[in-house]
């Protein structure tokens, strides 16, 4: 009889429910149910013989079924071709094992599994529920009311799921979430040449200017810094009916832009409106970054 910790994909005892040698993953006449990532995210049902997509799908199955019920679990072998978990009370036999069901292939198959915790009570401190889990669970939510307070957002989770979540975690969640909603704040740098480009088509007389600096490692893209606008409708805007008065302001943009800051010039029109002229997003605000918005503000309205 194989040990239970051995490296065999199946695994046969009296006690841990395995695949039968007669029906394994490579035979046609069996019919194991899919799981389906799109479907099966609040609560998924584990059965042996489960196929998923990838072990990535397959371990956050595992946790997702667990944390519905209470339950905090280790896993303690998790390698390319094979994912084994245990509960983490030493003296429960729930265990599960998900290994590749072909060495070519990326799909994971549930090869064990003892579905029964034998240990009782709740787990309100579950360590195997983390930021992206929760994200993923709330990603819908989230879509619906991004404005959403951290705060809030904390209780109800804690609430609907019985766990501790704590307001940095609740932070990171929400912010993958909206990550996974809006794409991550670095796809959006990456397209920021198109966007210039979409101003200026669009907007014809509009004047856009960005600066990068080389990324500190080699052979990686180069690095955002800054970048200036001021719409053609603003330049005439000013001219034709605002006073030639003019402020400029600088603030902190808050959120995922890593501790950008907003450079803006702006007046006032003939309603005592505030009326935006220009703005400028930079890393830091310093003489350097005041002096290159300030040049290019002068020239647009024909300061001298």
């Amino acid at each position: 009889m194989q040990n239970e910790e051995g490296d065999s994909d199946c695994v046969y005892s009296d006690d841990l429910k395995s695949l039968n040698s007669d029906c394994d993953s490579e035979n046609e006449d069996c019919d194991f149910p899919k799981h389906n990532p799109k479907t099966d995210v609040l609560n998924p049902k584990l059965v042996l013989g489960m196929i998923f997509g990838n072990k990535k799908e397959f371990k956050e199955a595992v946790i997702a079924n667990q944390a519905t019920i209470g339950k905090s679990i280790e896993w303690i072998k998790d390698d390319r071709e094979k994912a084994r978990a245990k509960c983490r009370k030493p003296e429960c036999k729930w265990k599960i094992l998900g290994s590749l069901m072909q060495r070519d292939t990326l799909s994971f198959q549930i090869k064990m599994f003892e579905s029964e915790h034998t240990c009782f009570g709740w787990n309100y401190n579950n360590e195997s529920v983390n930021a992206s889990w929760i994200a993923r669970r709330y990603v819908d939510k989230i879509k619906s009311n991004k404005t959403w307070k951290v705060s809030e957002f904390r209780d109800t989770v804690s609430r609907e799921l019985q766990l501790h979540v704590s307001m940095h975690q609740a932070r990171r969640a929400k912010e993958k979430a909206i990550a996974m909603i809006d794409g991550h704040i670095n796809d959006q740098f990456s397209i920021l040449w198109d966007y210039c480009n979409e101003i200026v088509r669009s907007n014809p007389g509009t004047s856009v200017f960005m600066k990068l600096t080389p990324n500190e490692t080699p052979n990686k893209p180069m690095r955002f810094q800054k970048i200036y606008v001021c719409f053609a409708t603003c330049k005439f805007g000013f001219k034709a009916g605002c006073r030639k008065i003019i402020g400029v302001y600088g603030c902190w943009l808050k959120g995922t832009m890593y501790g950008a800051q907003l450079l803006s010039a702006v007046t006032l029109d003939g309603n005592n409106n505030i009326f935006p002229i220009a703005y400028e997003t930079v890393e830091k605000e310093n003489k350097e970054t005041w002096e290159w918005f300030l040049t290019y503000l002068m020239n647009d309205l024909e300061i001298e």
